[in-house]
């Protein structure tokens, strides 16, 4: 029999279970923050871990404190708004949940995954160059062995996210044995059964979705661009470094989320800044990879561009604002050395190319935060939580037509918390 009482805040739970079933990047992130902005407003500054060095002997050796403070924002809104009729609000939930709030709840859940992964272009470590497809374990693995270089946590908190190309891909792989060298029977089974991958890779959970980002290059780079002079802006509070070039297209753009490495010039082929492991500070072997941050265009064939990481070699200091002395960041060496004059910049993928990517990201790269709202003054209905998610489910009356316009509104903040947590893998060439 039809539910005949099914009410504003059946309608409200179902649509917040329903938004919490469809999210799968959120679930794989941090939300730890989220108590913060009952505190603070619009946003919440949150410490970045104290890094310092060891010391040796019996004699005291005091350790600079430096803490580094970042912002998530609420800058998300999700909603979807929808009007039935009176006859619809007397059908049973489940008719109502498969007609009305599961398709529009899906779409406001996607919305949330995808304003994670948006954030890619603050990531900066990246595996390959563009233009290779991705068709095996071993991409990832070797991918992973280089965040462990860097002195990421080694834990299971990693979530590979691929994108529906790059599943596919290396599906293929494990059904033909023949094209691959991780065939497993009882994997192929899985992954022929569940449609996707449905097992660990590199020692990673997968997660097959098309909100994977694709990246397009700017226009400015080529095999020439240099690196003008040996002065440097650093901005470590932004965790920025500006860099001048010459050398390449006398014009043309970086885009934000352009990926470069700095090799050593011709004169000083051995100046390569490579990155560093974040405990022992023992050079990788690595390059560096380096990160733009904001769009620019060249102009009279210059061009500075700023990018991330801030480019420390151990001698950066910043200013102490109690105190007004410099101190000494050596504990956030994160580079082997800052670049010589003509140092060789190799972008990551061609100019004016886009590619697909995947992400690997430990479940602190990147944060989401949901807040509740309170429906709108004179309007049924009110705001639902459940397990640090919320929705708001609001409704008013349309008496001349005797329907009912509901809406389901949630607020959100996302942001890349700790990027060196995180990987891009650059795929095939789009264009």
């Amino acid at each position: 029999m039809a539910n005949r009482i099914l009410t504003d805040d059946i309608i409200g739970k179902r649509g917040l279970a329903q938004m919490i079933n469809s999210l799968g990047i959120v679930q794989r992130v941090n939300r730890d923050y989220q108590a913060e902005f009952k505190k603070v407003g619009e946003s919440v500054q949150y410490r970045l871990p104290v890094r310092a060095q060891n010391t040796t002997g019996m004699s005291l050796q005091l350790q600079p404190l430096v803490e580094q403070t970042r912002s998530i924002i609420l800058r998300g809104w999700a909603q979807q708004a929808f009007d039935f009729s009176q006859r619809d609000y007397a059908l049973d939930i489940a008719d109502l949940d498969s007609r009305h709030i599961l398709p529009r709840v899906r779409t406001m859940a996607n919305y949330m995954d995808k304003s994670i992964v948006d954030n890619y272009w603050k990531i900066a470590n990246c595996a390959g160059n563009g233009g290779t497809q991705p068709a095996t374990a071993a991409v990832f693995t070797n991918a992973r062995a280089k965040l462990r270089a860097i002195g990421t946590p080694e834990d299971d908190m990693y979530t590979l996210g691929l994108n529906p190309t790059t599943d596919a891909a290396i599906q293929n792989g494990i059904i033909t044995p023949s094209t691959s060298a991780i065939y497993n029977p009882e994997m192929a089974m899985k992954s022929f059964v569940k449609g996707q991958l449905a097992y660990p890779v590199a020692g990673m959970t997968t997660l097959t979705t098309a909100n994977m980002p694709n990246h397009t290059f700017g226009t400015f780079w080529n095999g020439s661009t240099l690196v003008k002079g040996t002065t440097f802006t650093h901005d470590p509070a932004a965790n920025t470094t500006t860099i001048t070039m010459d050398g390449g297209a006398t014009t043309g753009t970086v885009k934000k989320g352009d990926l470069i490495t700095i090799a050593g010039s011709v004169a000083a082929a051995a100046s390569t800044v490579n990155s560093v492991n974040q405990m022992n500070y023992q050079d990788t072997g690595f390059r560096q990879d380096f990160t733009v941050v904001q769009d620019g265009t060249a102009s009279g064939g210059e061009l500075a561009i700023v990018v991330s990481p801030c480019m420390n070699d151990g001698t950066l200091t910043t200013t102490d604002p109690n105190t007004g002395n410099s101190v000494s960041l050596a504990a956030y060496q994160n580079v082997t050395r800052v670049p010589v004059d003509n140092a060789v910049v190799t972008a990551r993928g061609t100019a004016g190319l886009t590619y697909t990517q995947d992400l690997i990201f430990h479940k602190s790269c990147f944060s989401f935060v949901q807040v509740d709202v309170e429906s709108p003054y004179g309007f049924a209905g009110g705001k639902q939580s459940h397990g640090g998610f919320s929705m708001t489910c609001s409704k008013a009356g349309d008496i001349q037509n005797y329907r009912s316009i509901m809406r389901f509104d949630s607020l959100f903040g996302t942001d890349v918390t700790y990027p060196e947590m995180g990987m891009r893998v650059l795929g095939a060439a789009l264009s």
